[in-house]
């Protein structure tokens, strides 16, 4: 292998700040456990990694798209919109905050020609490099939209929930979480996982974290493929209209099948030697590594 295009995110130069229209050599990289989520710190990991490795023999890369949706989304805009179509949706604050989308055919041209700036004595050689859609949009106004457009009770049409009231409560659910992984009850990923209300999820939803694409035009050439308003368009009925339809359909058709799955996931777990227990220690111990040499 001589060539790695790695898959970045902007969330390596997040701290829970606002960010407004900047470029990527306007942000730096957070010291070691000031990240926003260990997610990113172990992408930042990555990251420095593959940058100290890179050599005309290693050429390396790395590309980060920032809140990717497309046709096939199984995850950003079907999740949201469950909770709308519940009525459990509200916004977060004053509801103003912009972000920067990117469209997947838009990542996946930005990993290309990623790639294409790889060559000997390259000046794009470990470089870090933004790619999205251009712009920033009001995240609550487009989810609103897409609410709407599927038949969904309006969120402007509701009270907003204050920002002070729900970081308060994300703090409660972080010392919750912390205390009942420092008593060995439950891991504390898993207390975060559970309760979604956490303080990286509150800050996500009110913040700006819109950027400036111009270096990576300027680099690699980067011009997005598609538009925000033809992408975003595409995808708020036909995306989450099917992916809300098969949610519904396998819950119906695999309600048995998960219960003997479940039993089965059960005993091969009893039985196993490790568990996840295992895997998240020797990744925290990864992680302690490396905020002990950084």
């Amino acid at each position: 292998i001589r060539k790695i295009v790695c898959a970045g995110t902007p969330g390596t130069r997040m701290d829970g700040t606002n960010i407004t229209n900047k470029k990527q050599s306007e942000l730096e990289m957070p010291k070691p456990g000031k990240f926003a989520a260990i997610y990113a710190e172990t992408k930042a990991m990555a990251e420095v990694a593959l940058r100290e490795a890179t050599t005309n023999d290693l050429m390396t890369i790395t590309v980060a798209p920032h809140q990717v949706y497309g046709p096939k989304d199984s995850l950003f805009l079907p999740n949201i919109m469950n909770a709308a179509r519940t009525g459990k949706l509200r916004i977060f604050g004053n509801g103003k905050n912009k972000i920067s989308f990117t469209h997947v055919d838009n990542y996946c041209h930005g990993l290309i020609l990623g790639e294409k700036v790889l060559y000997p004595d390259s000046p794009h050689l470990g470089k870090f490099y933004l790619v999205t859609d251009g712009g920033g949009y009001e995240l609550w106004t487009m989810l609103d939209n897409c609410a709407v457009a599927l038949g969904f009770p309006s969120l402007v049409a509701k009270f907003k929930l204050p920002y002070p009231l729900m970081i308060t409560i994300a703090y409660l659910v972080n010392g919750v979480a912390r205390f009942l992984g420092f008593l060995g009850i439950v891991e504390e990923y898993k207390t975060l996982r559970t309760l979604k209300v956490n303080w990286f999820t509150v800050t996500m939803l009110v913040i700006d974290r819109w950027f400036d694409i111009s270096e990576a035009k300027a680099a690699l050439g980067y011009e997005p493929i598609i538009s925000f308003e033809k992408g975003w368009s595409q995808v708020k009925i036909g995306s989450c209209c099917f992916q809300l339809f098969n949610s519904q359909l396998q819950r119906q058709r695999l309600s048995v099948m998960h219960s003997l799955l479940g039993l089965l996931f059960f005993f091969l777990t009893s039985q196993a030697p490790t568990d996840d227990r295992v895997v998240q220690k020797e990744l925290v111990a990864k992680v302690s590594q490396y905020r002990g040499n950084s």
